[in-house]
């Protein structure tokens, strides 16, 4: 099939684009993309929280992947992957009176890692950040395509959003092909991770895709050093700060230091990763684990196709993501060093910290819990990542005051009913 003029032409000019120097290029993509501050009418972004919004998703990045050479047709109609089905997984959609148009997922890491650990070593982004996210999924409507920038833009700005505010991420790493690999390094500043090599990967069918990564801790310098001096509608840095979307954005309840918002409920997790794409029955055994123990309960284990005796994982609590900081005072020296909350238990807890100490030695922890005063408690390190990541059994602590955060953690992991995770109004006594 001959390749249309039209076509042909655009293919060519972007061929010719990419061999001007990158400073050029980033120039002329920043004034390609003016910032709408007034969202066009109708516009809502939020979290995905029912079968049908999910299936609206899912089925748009599959017809989207599907056009562009990305994912092999199935029956379906949908494009999942073991990763939605866990609670530190995010789809994030826009719609316009009702329908659909875009989404993205936030993908939290965790001990299966997260889809880019297929193709790149991440480990360097994980020596350098607590928690770190993948934003993968995007995808846009054709036939919303025509308003691109206006759409596009004010879905990064509730990415950029959720992650920092919500989601305690502190650094976003993505895949992308070339032809949009520049939007992301010059309007939204990502950095190349690794060699600046594309290499094919494996999750998208082999198409070859550049590596990218964000600080967030960082990015708002970053924005205000590039954007602040511009006209407004070239300032992504106002943009961004401004709450002039707040109408157009509808972020989820949250408890505080909440850092998921699980939205899969029993019948959903059956529907969509058993029913409609054999994905459970393709799980290796670790994989089939760590889902296990990420929802503890006996509803979610069925649906998994296991019983209570094939569940041989040695945890007892249920342990809950999370993210605030603290201080430890490191045990002999009473070295004072700051620490970043990563989940709790009942009965212990994993931190991220700046130094190590020694493993079997009880050590006192003072967390600034949000909203709420501080939660002092003494805890012994039992084992150790090597990111400095340490899991503590904690032998003292104020129980009402750890019973209290840990019942309104459970509550969010309670979907009785769709949605019912986001609507905690009640169960926080607000």
């Amino acid at each position: 099939m001959r390749m249309q003029p039209r076509k042909w032409f655009k293919r060519g000019t972007w061929k010719l684009f990419q061999y001007l120097p990158e400073k050029i290029r980033h120039r002329i993509i920043r004034k390609s993309f003016p910032v709408n501050h007034e969202l066009i009418p109708g516009l809502i972004f939020k979290i995905a929280e029912t079968q049908e919004e999910l299936e609206a998703a899912y089925n748009l990045v599959y017809e989207e992947y599907l056009s562009s050479g990305l994912t092999e047709a199935n029956e379906a109609g949908m494009r999942m992957s073991k990763f939605h089905a866990l609670p530190g997984t995010t789809v994030i959609i826009g719609k316009i009176d009702g329908e659909i148009i875009c989404t993205l997922s936030v993908i939290h890491d965790g001990p299966i890692g997260l889809p880019m650990d297929y193709t790149w070593d991440l480990d360097p982004i994980r020596f350098k950040a607590a928690r770190i996210a993948e934003i993968s999924s995007m995808a846009i409507k054709r036939s919303a395509q025509g308003r691109r920038g206006g759409i596009l833009l004010p879905m990064c700005k509730f990415m950029y959003q959720f992650c920092t505010e919500y989601a305690g991420v502190e650094i976003m790493v993505m895949s992308t092909i070339n032809i949009v690999r520049d939007f992301y390094s010059a309007i939204l500043l990502f950095e190349t991770l690794g060699d600046n090599k594309p290499k094919s990967h494996g999750y998208t069918q082999g198409v070859t895709a550049y590596a990218q990564y964000l600080d967030c801790r960082t990015a708002p310098e970053r924005y205000k050093k590039v954007y602040d001096h511009l006209e407004d509608k070239y300032n992504l840095y106002k943009f961004f700060r401004s709450t002039d979307s707040s109408k157009h954005f509808i972020f989820p309840e949250k408890v505080p230091a909440q850092c998921v918002y699980p939205v899969m409920t029993p019948d959903l997790l059956n529907h969509f990763f058993n029913k409609s794409l054999p994905i459970f029955r393709n799980l290796k055994p670790e994989e089939r684990d760590y889902i296990r123990i990420s929802y503890f309960d006996q509803p979610y284990l069925n649906v998994l196709g296991s019983t209570q005796e094939t569940f041989t994982h040695s945890r007892r609590d249920k342990r809950y993501p999370v993210h605030c900081q603290g201080v430890l005072i490191q045990p002999g020296d009473n070295v004072i060093q700051k620490v970043v909350v990563l989940e709790i238990a009942k009965n212990g807890l994993g931190l991220r910290l700046s130094e190590p100490i020694p493993l079997g030695k009880i050590t006192k922890i003072s967390l600034d819990w949000p909203n709420s005063k501080k939660i002092h408690l003494e805890a012994i390190p039992r084992w150790k990542s090597p990111e400095l990541g340490y899991g503590f059994q904690i032998v003292r602590v104020a129980y009402d005051d750890w019973k209290m955060i840990i019942d309104r953690l459970e509550a969010t992991f309670q979907a009785k009913d769709p949605g019912k995770a986001l609507r905690l109004k009640k169960i926080m006594g607000r």
